[in-house]
């Protein structure tokens, strides 16, 4: 009767094992492709071309990781059907990059607004992912030239709407900046009134051996313009008083003085311990025992 009873136990256990295997796979299946998460900006760059960024990542366990090889495709909204702009796949930071020429942009609303759209249609891994972006087409220029002896930049700014016509922008803060060795530094901003405004130069800021400095008057992060940019290259900045060979610098063909200095008495404690070493060691064999 025992062992009708362990078997039975037995034969319990394994069905709940076999029954609860395919559940278990089924609740493992219902979670379903992974979650991206995705960020799509628009930069309207100096040369003109509209720069469409998509950062694809996805949440772990040790936190966010870029999604690499995931094709977007980007598209340019109209009041038909969208253009298809291209297809570009993510690189190994997650970023897929899509630059676009003016006249790609076939349709601007009456209030000057384009439309584009970056989106992952999704598989068995990834599950769908879509943004949309609205901006105004801001022209920016710059004209960096000196009034009064003073080193200006003139910047004007203007967007276009769906007539085709440029208005001017009012009241919007525009910044300046330099090209630093890693990323752009600000340097100065202005205010924007009719689309114009004047920035002063500041004094001291370094260039090239040539005096040369690159700068960038951008708009960033505006509701209406996104990311907007131009640059000029210009002679005003502080050309660095680079050191000559008789300075004496340790990248020189002339030794500094403090050097030789201090190499003569390295070399003089050198030798002048060898000479008391020997002369001890003399010392020592004369007054040893002899044989």
């Amino acid at each position: 009767m025992k062992t009708n009873t362990r078997n039975i136990l037995a034969f319990a256990l394994l069905a709940g094992i076999l029954c609860g295997a395919p559940l278990r796979a089924q609740e493992e299946g219902a979670e379903g492709p992974a979650v991206l998460d995705f960020a799509f900006k628009y930069f309207k760059r100096s040369n003109g071309l509209y720069e469409l960024k998509a950062v694809v990542t996805t949440e772990t366990e040790d936190g966010y990781v870029p999604v690499r090889d995931l094709p977007i495709d980007f598209t340019h909204l109209t009041d038909a059907d969208p253009v298809v702009l291209g297809q570009v796949k993510t690189d190994y930071d997650g970023v897929a990059l899509l630059m676009v020429k003016p006249e790609d942009i076939v349709y601007r609303d009456t209030g000057g607004l384009m439309g584009f759209t970056a989106g992952f249609e999704g598989n068995e891994a990834w599950d769908m992912a879509y943004e949309e972006v609205y901006v105004k087409d801001l022209r920016l220029t710059m004209t960096a030239e000196v009034v009064d002896s003073v080193k200006t930049v003139h910047v004007t700014a203007h967007y276009i709407k769906g007539d085709g016509q440029e208005y001017p922008v009012n009241e919007q803060d525009i910044f300046l900046f330099k090209q630093g060795m890693l990323s752009k530094l600000q340097i100065a901003d202005g205010w924007l009134v009719e689309g114009e405004c004047d920035i002063e130069f500041p004094e001291g800021i370094p260039g090239d051996k040539d005096g040369n400095v690159a700068l960038f008057v951008s708009v960033l992060e505006h509701p209406d313009f996104g990311n907007v940019e131009v640059s000029e290259t210009v002679a005003w900045g502080v050309i660095p008083n680079y050191v000559t060979e008789e300075s004496g610098l340790l990248w020189t063909t002339v030794a500094p003085t403090w050097m030789i200095v201090l190499l003569i008495v390295l070399l003089a404690g050198v030798w002048g311990h060898y000479v008391y070493a020997m002369i001890q060691m003399r010392k020592i064999k004369k007054t040893g025992p002899k044989g």
